[in-house]
């Protein structure tokens, strides 16, 4: 199977690193008026492309935590096994705890 996706051609920490390097450059005033202008273009270009690798992260992580919560709820209603460990795991132990479940186990 061929990867379509599009692979951004820098990292995120890479990104990061331009950009911190880009800002010292600014920082010290060496720059001419125009090398100072695209210095600060390329900051700004920098900033919105790890902005927007923030975002797609941060949509990734939302739709873990949809995926993983869907199981979950799927699992409660589903499930045939109720021993006190799948009960534990589920979250409807009525208050037990792990040390309960693994004394009465022994």
């Amino acid at each position: 199977m061929i990867d379509t996706e599009i692979q951004p051609t820098h990292t995120f920490e890479q990104l990061l690193d331009e950009l911190q390097e880009t800002v010292r450059l600014l920082d010290e005033e060496r720059l001419t008026l125009e090398e100072a202008v695209s210095a600060y273009e390329r900051s700004v270009d920098i900033a919105s492309e790890c902005n927007r690798m923030l975002d797609a992260a941060e949509l990734r992580v939302t739709h873990i935590d949809a995926d993983s919560r869907e199981l979950r709820e799927q699992a409660t209603l589903y499930h045939v096994d109720s021993s006190r460990a799948t009960m534990l795991f589920l979250g409807d132990d009525d208050d037990e705890d792990l040390a309960d479940l693994l004394e009465s186990d022994e």
